[in-house]
Formats: C-alpha cells, sequence, structure tokens
C-alpha cells in the first residue's frame, strides 16, 4: 500500500534531504535577496529623505518619521505573521511582502507630494505588509535547508542586507543628482517588481512538496 501511495504521489515524501544542493541553496539565495530589496529599499528612503527635505520643506524630525514610519506597520503584522503563512503559505506571503515594498516605493514620491501625512501612510501600509515576511522566511529555510546549512544560509541573508546598505545610497544619491529623487524611487521600486516576476515567483516555492 505504501509503494502504490508514493507511485500514485511521488512527492509525497519530500524533503531537503531529497532535494538536489542547487535547488536547496537557490531557496537560501532567494531569501537573501528578498533581504537585499527589503534594505535596498530602506536605505533608498533615508539617502532620498534629504531632498525630499530641500524640496517639500521638511525638518529634521519630519525626515525622522519618514525614516521610522515602516516599522509601525512591520511591528503589528511580524506577530501574526506566522498565520499568514499557514493560511495562504510562504510562496504567497513573502509575494506580497516584497510587492509591498515595491509598490510603497512606487507610490511615495507621489503622496509626499500630495502631503507628509499621506507620505507616512503609505511608509506605514507598506511596513504592515512587508511584516510577514520575516516569519515566512524562517519557515520556508526550514523547509528547504539542511540543519547544517541554515548557519550559511543567514550568513547570506545578512551579506545581502550589508551589499545593499552600500550600494543602495550611492545608487540613488547619483539618481537624485541626475535626474531628481523621485527618480530614485522609481527605479528601485521598478527593479523589485522585475525582479518579483522574473525572480521570486519562477524560483520559489513554499516546500519540496510544491516544486516542480
Amino acid at each position: 500500500t505504501h509503494l502504490v501511495a508514493l507511485a500514485l504521489n511521488p512527492f509525497s515524501r519530500r524533503t531537503p534531504q531529497s532535494e538536489p544542493m542547487l535547488t536547496r541553496h537557490i531557496h537560501a539565495l532567494l531569501v537573501a535577496s528578498n533581504l537585499f530589496w527589503f534594505q535596498a529599499i530602506r536605505q533608498t528612503v533615508a539617502t532620498l529623505a534629504v531632498s525630499m527635505a530641500q524640496e517639500l520643506g521638511y525638518s529634521t524630525k519630519e525626515k525622522g518619521w519618514l525614516i521610522a514610519a515602516p516599522s509601525v506597520g512591520n511591528i503589528i503584522t511580524q506577530l501574526f505573521g506566522s498565520h499568514l503563512e499557514r493560511a495562504i503559505g510562504a510562496r504567497m506571503t513573502i509575494t506580497l511582502a516584497v510587492l509591498g515594498l515595491a509598490m510603497g516605493c512606487l507610490l511615495l514620491p507621489v503622496a509626499c507630494s500630495v502631503s507628509l501625512s499621506s507620505g507616512l501612510l503609505v511608509l506605514a501600509v507598506q511596513g504592515f505588509v512587508f511584516g510577514p515576511m520575516f516569519p515566512a522566511h524562517s519557515v520556508l529555510l526550514s523547509r528547504w535547508t539542511l540543519p547544517s546549512e541554515r548557519g550559511w544560509a543567514s550568513a547570506q541573508g545578512e551579506l545581502a542586507i550589508s551589499i545593499a546598505s552600500m550600494g543602495a545610497p550611492l545608487l540613488v544619491a547619483s539618481l537624485a543628482t541626475a535626474a531628481g529623487w523621485r527618480a530614485g524611487f522609481y527605479a528601485v521600486g521598478a527593479a523589485c517588481v522585475l525582479y518579483i516576476g522574473l525572480g521570486w515567483l519562477r524560483l520559489g516555492f513554499s516546500s519540496p512538496q510544491e516544486c516542480p
């Protein structure tokens, strides 16, 4: 009976141990890539807040509000992110989170041009959407990597955050000088959307059982 069931559903007993190393490492690197975009967009807001303040007349305190606003929503949704992951799966949870990061980046120039309150609302909603990404990442890595690989996987995430912290300010500052601060938000947001469509959605799956 067991052999018949396995023949009918060959994916039923797939585990990280049964997956090729390349497939496991791809999922670890996708998690690192998601963290890259998280940090890149946070750094974009922090860097361009200076140019925004010059044009829109923000005070030092208001610039601080812009940088802190995503954490308001983030704190709330991290608390029940694991429940959302169980309801819709890690793949969809992370898709919504990274898409929320990208859309917040794209909408922020328009919102801030309307009012500071509108910009703060966009950033708070952005934080609310990406909060569940962190518990979903933990679940994803537990399903896709061996215990001996999780230290390596965590190191890739830390490396991705460091690269974003170094590279994003240099890029968006150059774009702001050449084309204005709005161009920095639009470029980073559009690049993140391309990553979602061409990278994450093509290669990322919630578990080995769901991966073709």
